[in-house]
């Protein structure tokens, strides 16, 4: 799984990390503090005038790479593939998941919660370790405390905001809002 972090960051753009038109006394103290690489990365980034709209060719991009299921999996990695000279950090970790207990003790019952002592819980954990549920647990406890259907505009996309509603708050959709899947 892999992340092109230079579509992401606006510097990579020639833009100022520390903010569009930042410049001055704030900037130079900033980079005071930062490593000596990344002040150089950023004079070289200066040097080469990069405009608004110009990127780094494809082989000055950043990335980052996970590698998952090391045991199961690291067959078909192409982790030796990457020259060592481009990696910055390589760093080993575990990804932490919920255990049986997690979700015979926490998941059915957020239902009962929500709501109550006018709090409404939201994360990946209210559910399934997931980005997806994180987010729209968000939209999910928001539109209980009363703001619009957040997937008005695009056909399709509240099935997952719709499951979320009703296992974690124990609720459908209000009556305008229930066209589409699991209305």
């Amino acid at each position: 799984m892999s992340f092109d972090l230079t579509n992401y960051q606006p510097q990579f753009k020639g833009e100022s990390m520390f903010g569009p038109g930042s410049k001055g006394k704030a900037e130079a103290k900033a980079e005071k503090s930062l490593p000596s690489e990344d002040v150089a990365m950023a004079a070289a980034r200066d040097k080469r005038g990069l405009s608004d709209d110009a990127r780094p060719p494809l082989e000055d991009h950043v990335f980052q790479t996970i590698f998952l299921d090391k045991e199961g999996s690291s067959s078909m990695w192409t982790k030796d593939e990457i020259d060592k000279d481009k990696v910055i950090l390589e760093k080993w970790w575990k990804q932490q998941s919920h255990r049986w207990q997690h979700y015979a003790g926490t998941v059915p019952w957020m239902m009962f919660l929500n709501g109550k002592r006018h709090t409404h819980f939201a994360g990946a954990w209210t559910i399934l370790n997931m980005h997806e549920i994180a987010v729209c647990s968000g939209f999910a406890a928001a539109y209980r405390l009363g703001a619009p259907f957040p997937f008005s505009q695009k056909e399709g996309c509240g099935r997952l905001f719709k499951l979320t509603l009703g296992a974690s708050h124990g609720v459908r959709a209000r009556p305008e809002d229930r066209e589409g899947f699991l209305a």
